[in-house]
C-alpha cells in the first residue's frame, strides 16, 4: 500500500497494465456466475447472522468478561472481511474481474483484506493466550487483561496488522482462480513477467507463525482445561470457563484452516477447484463463528431469539398503526 500512495511511480511500474490493450484485458475476464452468487449470498447470510450476535455481546454483561472483549472485536472484523473476501469475491468472480479490470479498487480491497487477515490471526492469537492465562493463574489473568489492559493488547494487534500491510504488496483478485493472489499477470499465458516482484515474505512469515503457534497454545489451553474439569468437577464457574474456552478454541481453529489453505495456494500450483474452495473457506470461517454462538451459547441465542422477536413485533405494531 505505500507503493500506492508514496511511491506512485514504482506503482506505476509494477502495475501499469500497458503489458494488454484495455480490449484484451477485458477477452482476459473468466465470469463465474453461480460461484459469485454462491459466495456473495453465503457471505451474506453469515453476516445476518454474526450482527446480532454482535449486537447481544456488546448489550449484555458478557461484554465485561475479557475474553469476550476479544471475541467481539474478532466478530468486527470478521464482518469487515466478509465484506471483503466474501461480497468483493462474490462480485468480481461475477464479472470475472482480473487485477487490471479495476485495479485501484482491487489493489484497495486487497490491502484491507490483507489487513483484516493480519488481525484475524493476531486476535486469535491473543484470545488463545487470554484464554490460557485464566485457566492458568488467575490473577496473573486480571494484571495482563482485565480493565484497560484489554484494550492495549488489541490496540497493538491492530497496529501491527495495519502497518504490515501497508509496507507490503496489496493482495489482488484474479477470475483465472476466483481468489487472491499477489501477481496481477497471473494466469495471462502471453505475458512474460517475473512473478518474483511480487512475492511477500511478510505474509508468509505471518502464515507461518500462524501455523506453528496457534496448534501449540491450542493443545496447551485443550490440556489445561481438561485438568480444570478434573478438578472442579460441579462447579458453574469452571462451566463457564468451559464453554468460554471451547470457544476461543472453534474460532482459532477456523483461523488456523484457513491460514494453511491460503498457505498452499500462493506457493503451490493448485487445481482451479481447490482454489475456489479456499477463498470459498476463506469467507466461512469469517462467518463459522456466528453459526458457532447460536449453537453452543445458550444465552447468546436466546438473547438473539429475543430481540429479534421484539423487533418483529414492533415492526408488526408499526405496519397496524399505518393501516389504522
Amino acid at each position: 500500500m505505500d507503493l500506492y500512495v508514496f511511491h506512485p511511480s514504482k506503482f506505476e511500474q509494477l502495475y501499469n497494465c500497458s503489458v494488454l490493450t484495455k480490449e484484451e484485458w477485458l477477452a482476459e475476464r473468466s465470469p463465474n456466475a453461480p460461484f459469485g452468487i454462491a459466495i456473495f449470498l453465503v457471505s451474506m447470510l453469515l453476516m445476518v447472522l454474526y450482527i446480532p450476535c454482535l449486537v447481544v455481546m456488546l448489550k449484555s454483561n458478557l461484554i465485561k468478561n475479557s475474553s469476550y472483549k476479544i471475541m467481539f472485536f474478532v466478530g468486527i472484523v470478521d464482518v469487515c472481511s466478509l465484506l471483503v473476501n466474501g461480497i468483493g469475491s462474490g462480485y468480481f468472480s461475477y464479472v470475472g474481474a482480473v487485477p487490471c479490470s479495476y485495479i485501484d479498487v482491487i489493489f484497495l480491497f486487497g490491502y484491507f483484506a490483507l489487513a483484516c487477515w493480519y488481525l484475524q490471526g493476531m486476535t486469535c492469537g491473543l484470545l488463545a493466550c487470554n484464554r490460557f492465562y485464566i485457566l492458568w493463574k488467575s490473577h496473573m489473568s486480571w494484571n495482563l487483561f482485565e480493565g484497560m489492559r484489554i484494550y492495549v493488547w488489541i490496540f497493538l494487534c491492530l497496529i501491527y496488522a495495519l502497518t504490515a500491510a501497508f509496507f507490503q504488496k496489496s493482495l489482488l483478485f484474479t477470475s483465472k482462480v476466483y481468489s487472491w493472489l499477489y501477481n496481477p499477470y497471473f494466469g495471462i499465458e502471453h505475458v512474460s513477467i517475473d512473478p518474483d516482484l511480487y512475492t511477500n515474505p511478510g505474509h508468509l512469515i505471518h502464515n507461518l507463525s500462524i501455523a506453528g503457534v496457534l496448534p501449540v497454545i491450542n493443545v496447551a489451553l485443550i490440556f489445561q482445561l481438561r485438568q480444570q474439569l478434573k478438578e472442579m468437577v460441579n462447579s458453574q464457574f469452571t462451566k463457564i470457563q468451559a464453554l468460554i474456552t471451547i470457544q476461543s478454541i472453534l474460532i482459532c481453529f477456523f483461523t488456523l484452516m484457513t491460514g494453511l489453505a491460503f498457505l498452499s495456494e500462493q506457493y503451490i500450483k493448485m487445481p482451479l477447484e481447490v482454489n475456489m474452495v479456499t477463498n470459498f473457506i476463506w469467507s466461512v470461517s469469517n462467518g463459522a463463528p456466528a453459526v458457532m454462538y447460536l449453537v453452543i451459547n445458550r444465552t447468546i441465542r436466546n438473547r438473539v431469539f429475543k430481540m429479534l422477536k421484539s423487533t418483529n413485533n414492533k415492526i408488526s405494531e408499526a405496519i397496524s398503526a399505518g393501516y389504522c
